[in-house]
């Protein structure tokens, strides 16, 4: 598993865990985790491929698109996790890292819905499901398959 994934995973499973406690992440550590990906891009790497990692962020812009026409709901925060991530992940494998997400969001979002109709209530009491623990379920799979 490389450097990225291992950063990002601690990262996006602390702000996972804050997204479903507090229903809002930390800013100050998605501006940390983004900025140590910019400097880990142009010292780590040597700036190679400088382009890739920022086109990593338009999934995240697309997000945060989303979100201003949705009238937040979906959250600008999973927007800007999105962009961080695509920071570190580059553009290919945040595409991937979204798709995954995406999918396995789609199965959370049938669970709640089984339990709905089952027992009659939303799981969390508020039929709000948070994005940032799928996309961690996301990273670990990615990093657990490589994706180079």
């Amino acid at each position: 598993m490389t450097p990225e994934y291992i950063v990002s995973i601690v990262v996006i499973g602390i702000l996972g865990i804050w997204d479903i406690r507090v229903r809002r992440i930390p800013v100050i550590v998605l501006l940390v985790y983004a900025g140590s990906g910019i400097l880990y891009n142009i010292i780590g790497r040597n700036g190679a491929e400088i382009g890739e990692y920022i086109m990593g962020c338009v999934p995240g812009c697309a997000a945060l698109l989303l979100a201003f026409g949705t009238r937040e709901k979906i959250g600008k925060g999973d927007g800007y996790t999105m962009m961080a991530v695509g920071i570190w992940m580059g553009i290919h494998r945040i595409l991937l890292i979204g798709l995954i997400s995406l999918g396995l969001l789609f199965v959370g979002a049938v669970v709640c819905w089984v339990s709905r109709v089952v027992s009659g209530k939303y799981v969390n009491g508020s039929g709000e499901i948070p994005f940032i623990p799928y996309l961690w379920g996301a990273l670990v799979i990615a990093g657990m398959i490589s994706v180079q």
